[in-house]
């Protein structure tokens, strides 16, 4: 994983940060085809910007988005799997109004198009994780599939023959085609279905939160995994033993 720095470990321009972050990811490429050719890697970039008045990763800067979806793009031209742009909130929204900033920000991250993003649940620029900020997250990553989502496009979508039926004037709450397609159509989750917005009342977001983990972790029961995966998953760990008792002996 390239973490350059622009402006501190990587030159302040977005453009020859990228350049030094594909440097370390080709080289990197190039150090596991030596030590095990044909191995798979994975593009993993979490080149930022810095915080000149830190020092720290600023993953809130708007350079960081911009530099993760040229990482992926980049990941794209060598035809390579990508960790490039991630999910990272960082921090429980305090009213209506931060939790609509971070699910535009998980909506641009969306439109970056890597395959991974481990850091649901981060905190403390990634020095921790919480099981409450991964609520928080899940929630936002909800919402935000709501402004990228596609729409087909055909004579039923169309609906030209209710309309011209409708007329001027009259609506089409009554129509059986509204009853067909309003729920995969409309959106009308409310974040009050996952979070009671009203602080006095309710507790913050950040309470709520606490509240639907440990409903979660009380209530959830994981679907079983097949027994054929686990003879599977098994027999992994049994060759990588086996590879890594026979790298010690020929040591």
């Amino acid at each position: 994983m390239t973490m350059v720095l622009a402006a501190a470990t990587a030159p302040a321009t977005l453009a020859g940060t990228l350049a030094m972050g594909n440097a370390e990811e080709l080289a990197a490429l190039a150090i596991v085809e030596c030590a095990n050719p044909g191995a798979p890697m994975i593009y993993t970039s979490e080149a930022a910007p810095a915080n000149m008045r830190t020092g720290e990763m600023n993953y809130n800067a708007p350079q960081y988005l911009v530099i993760s979806a040229a990482s992926a793009q980049m990941a794209r031209f060598y035809k390579i799997p990508s960790l490039a742009a991630d999910v990272m909130l960082g921090e429980a929204p305090t009213d209506i109004l931060s939790f609509e900033r971070n699910v535009l920000r998980t909506a641009m991250w969306f439109m970056c198009k890597a395959d991974i993003s481990p850091s649901l649940g981060c905190r403390d620029v990634a020095m921790s994780a919480s099981l409450d900020q991964l609520i928080l997250d899940a929630e936002a990553c909800e919402h935000a599939r709501a402004y990228l989502r596609k729409f087909e496009l055909n004579d039923d979508t169309l609906a030209l023959d209710f309309i011209r039926k409708i007329g001027h004037g009259g609506h089409f709450l009554g129509e059986r085609h509204t009853v067909d397609h309003f729920k995969q159509e409309v959106w009308s989750r409310e974040l009050s279905d996952t979070f009671i917005l009203d602080p006095e009342e309710n507790g913050s977001f950040i309470e709520r939160a606490k509240a639907k983990v440990k409903e979660i972790l009380a209530t959830h029961t994981p679907t079983p995994v097949d027994e054929s995966v686990h003879k599977e998953m098994e027999q992994i760990l049994r060759d990588a033993e086996k590879d890594i008792e026979g790298g010690y002996r020929s040591e």
